[in-house]
């Protein structure tokens, strides 16, 4: 495989993992709106946020912007840059 190939393995890998523990935490989201005081959820939450917060940080230092809020350039709006992040197959 070459590194092209390899780099585009591990994008959607690690997207796909985004998109799993975004899933989770709206999960557990629905679940607190209506058990505001389970403190074994609301942990959960917390530590799942953590995870896909450094999934996201670890996305976007190698790959580029997930949305546009998420460009740190100030001479070049990345955002525009492909592929989009929903663009390509998830293998």
């Amino acid at each position: 495989m070459n590194d092209m190939n390899t780099q585009m393995l591990s994008r959607n890998a690690l997207m796909r993992k985004i998109m799993e523990y975004s899933f989770y935490i709206y999960d557990l989201n629905l679940y607190l709106d209506t058990h505001p005081n389970d403190r074994r959820t609301l942990s959960d939450y917390q530590q799942m946020r953590e995870q896909y917060d450094k999934l996201v940080d670890k996305y976007v230092n190698n790959f580029g912007p997930i949305n546009a809020q998420q460009v740190t350039s100030d001479n070049y709006w990345s955002w525009i840059e492909g592929p989009w992040p929903w663009e390509g197959g998830m293998e």
